[in-house]
């Protein structure tokens, strides 16, 4: 799940991020309605975050712009001691759900995925299971199954399989994983990418002798080498 948290309370960005990486969920996090509204126009957000505290009004006009130009995307708003008509008007026009300050992590987390089963189950579905022919991905349970054989995956080693599946009409390169599955505050400069995508080379490859799915070509890119899916033969 990758969530947008917009709060401008810096001392908490630190708190923020070890809850969020502790369930393995991506976080960015922004501290002004600009910098908000850029970054969920820019990328794919599973989750709106945002909090009413310091900028009250800028937290609103944040909500409303959004909403105008998307109905779906969910929104979970905190604030402390927001007014009865306040909470009334958010959740019946425009937020999915309310917390208020302070609250418990434990609580928010359980609230994100609260909302995430009941994208699922609204979408029938259709995003916890991805069916690329010979390979079928099972978000719910973290589980690739490739020409009929199972294996059990790490959250960003499911990531980064469903981008290659994805975008298997092209060579992957490591940066173009970072920047799309990590987030926005995590070191350029850390060598997370590859220990993630070499524990995966490591589980699919292991499953097929004659050659490696997943095929890395030094200095270049990443590729999925699928003989019944022609468009995965990313030409070299």
């Amino acid at each position: 799940m990758k969530i947008l948290y917009f709060d401008d309370c810096h001392y908490l960005y630190a708190s923020i991020r070890q809850h969020c990486r502790q369930v393995s969920y991506v976080v960015d996090i922004v501290s002004t309605e600009k910098q908000a509204f850029f970054q969920w126009k820019s990328n794919a957000y599973d989750i709106l975050i945002i909090d009413l505290q310091a900028d009250f009004e800028a937290g609103l006009r944040l909500i409303e712009k959004i909403r105008a130009l998307d109905l779906d995307v969910p929104i979970i708003v905190t604030a402390r001691h927001a007014n009865r008509e306040t909470k009334l008007r958010l959740l019946e026009n425009f937020v999915d759900d309310y917390l208020e300050k302070p609250f418990n992590w434990e609580e928010l987390i359980a609230r994100l995925k609260c909302i995430g089963r009941r994208a699922l189950r609204q979408s029938e579905g259709k995003n916890a299971i991805f069916d690329y022919g010979p390979v079928k991905l099972d978000q719910n349970n973290l589980l690739a199954k490739i020409y009929d054989q199972e294996v059990e995956l790490g959250p960003k080693e499911f990531l980064i399989l469903k981008y290659l599946m994805d975008n298997c009409d092209h060579l992957v390169t490591r940066e173009e994983l970072f920047f799309n599955l990590w987030d926005a505050n995590a070191d350029v400069f850390s060598n997370s990418v590859n220990v993630h995508l070499a524990k995966l080379s490591r589980k699919i490859n292991a499953l097929f002798s004659e050659k490696p799915l997943i095929q890395n070509l030094r200095g270049r890119g990443v590729k999925l080498w699928l003989p019944e899916l022609s468009l995965c033969e990313a030409v070299g």
